[in-house]
């Protein structure tokens, strides 16, 4: 992205951007040399943001059982968050990010599984929640139409995260 194409990018970020991530570190800091302003939003947050202890989805696949079944029924809840008010949040986010009178604007969000999920269901009208197995540090695009609703662009761009050829 060029410089002039870069300032009118709005970054935002629910999570916090550890030492060792080198890519998140890059954008942000990327980010921040131009100038431009980093928020945070809550709603874009993921479920298990108030826990007292972290759980990868690898970690209770891995353990199987009971736990990773009470999670495939009802990840948000599972992870201590209120389905309802969870979804509200995320939507609320969206909006207010993706604000209509932003139009001509890009807007860059940090996030996590379930909101990406959430946002993506919203997007196609998908009544439940978990559709899309999200990477790490994946790329999902997301356009907003002149009705106000949301399309799709893509989903779980991955391609980044390949080493260059001769590199």
């Amino acid at each position: 992205m060029r410089a002039a194409d870069a300032r009118s990018v709005r970054l935002h970020a629910s999570v916090f951007v550890p030492e060792g991530d080198a890519e998140k570190q890059l954008v942000v800091g990327g980010h921040a040399q131009l100038g431009l302003p980093i928020g945070t939003i809550e709603g874009w947050a993921e479920a298990d943001r108030r826990a007292s202890r972290y759980r990868s989805t690898e970690t209770l696949r891995a353990e199987g059982g009971e736990a990773w079944e009470r999670f495939l029924q009802d990840p948000v809840r599972y992870l201590g968050a209120d389905p309802d008010s969870f979804r509200a949040g995320v939507l609320a986010a969206l909006h207010s990010t993706a604000a209509p009178e932003s139009k001509a604007s890009r807007v860059v969000v940090f996030t996590h599984g379930l909101p990406i999920n959430i946002v993506l269901s919203h997007a196609l009208g998908l009544t439940s929640i978990t559709h899309f197995l999200v990477a790490y540090g994946s790329v999902t695009r997301l356009r907003r139409r002149d009705d106000g609703g949301y399309g799709v662009s893509s989903v779980n761009e991955t391609g980044h995260h390949r080493a260059e050829a001769g590199g």
